[in-house]
């Protein structure tokens, strides 16, 4: 595949995942949980802080007193079989056509088809930039 489309898929979805990322971690973390009487993780960890330095221990003794094997993996229950290879960036606009790209395509814009217009607009601005000025870019693969 030629450099440029990975460019493209890097600049606009990297942004567009990451802030989907955030937002589930947030939504995750302010969410009730029923077998905790609808307690939020966050409001699990104050508490459990709290409790912690009322009770004189170190956050480093409380883990030294727990169960080698609470929370650890057991031997083959978490394999690394679900892996994504992402190739290295060999690809980079100049500064200049950097800034320009930023003006004019922004990344986490309202979507409705998954960003797929943004990425065709990101692609186009990148190959206009690499045809006017072959002399810079090198979009071999």
């Amino acid at each position: 595949m030629n450099t440029i489309y990975y460019y493209a898929l890097h600049y606009v979805y990297e942004a567009r995942i990451n802030k989907s990322l955030i937002e589930f971690k947030s939504a995750w973390n302010n969410h009730g949980l029923r077998t905790e009487h609808n307690k939020s993780p966050n409001q699990l960890f104050t508490v459990g802080a709290l409790r912690l330095q009322m009770s004189g221990m170190s956050a480093v003794d409380l883990f030294n007193s727990v169960d080698e094997f609470v929370g650890a993996a057991e031997e083959g229950l978490i394999t690394d079989d679900s892996s994504v290879a992402v190739p290295n960036m060999s690809f980079h606009l100049t500064e200049e056509h950097q800034h320009d790209l930023e003006e004019t395509v922004n990344p986490l814009a309202e979507s409705s088809n998954y960003g797929i217009e943004l990425y065709e607009q990101t692609l186009a601005f990148v190959s206009t930039c690499t045809a006017q000025h072959p002399e810079v870019y090198s979009t071999e693969s």
